[in-house]
C-alpha cells in the first residue's frame, strides 16, 4: 500500500528554532520543532521504499520519494515525468516518526 507524503518541510542549520507541521498521511499530522534557515523545500509525492536505518552511532533514516510533473508537448499531448529524490533524516524524533508511519 502506498501512502501519499502530504507535506515535508526541510530546513538547513541555524541557531533559532521554528515549529512546523509534518504530515505523513491524512490521518497523522505531527507538530515538530526544527531549525530555521533560508533553505526550505516542500515535496509532495509517493514513498518509493520503506525507510531504512543506516549507521551505527549516528543513525540516518533513508527513503526515496517520487514526484510527478505533467506538461504539454509541442504536439498538444500531455506527458508525465517522474523524478526520484533520496531523502535522509538525521534528527532522532523525526526518524522515529518516519520509521513508524511511512510505508511504501
Amino acid at each position: 500500500m502506498s501512502f501519499l507524503l502530504r507535506r515535508v518541510t526541510l530546513f538547513g542549520l541555524s541557531q533559532s528554532k521554528q515549529k512546523i507541521s509534518l504530515c505523513i498521511n491524512r490521518e497523522f499530522c505531527q507538530r515538530a520543532y526544527v531549525e530555521r534557515s533560508i533553505n526550505q523545500v516542500t515535496l509532495l509525492g509517493r514513498a518509493g521504499m520503506d525507510p531504512q536505518l543506516r549507521g551505527s552511532n549516528n543513525t540516518v533514516s533513508v527513503f526515496t520519494l517520487a514526484t510527478n510533473t505533467t506538461f504539454k508537448q509541442h504536439d498538444q499531448a500531455f506527458k508525465q515525468k517522474t523524478q526520484w529524490h533520496k531523502i535522509a533524516v538525521f534528527k532522532p524524533h523525526l526518524q522515529e516518526l518516519i520509521n513508524n508511519y511511512l510505508k511504501k
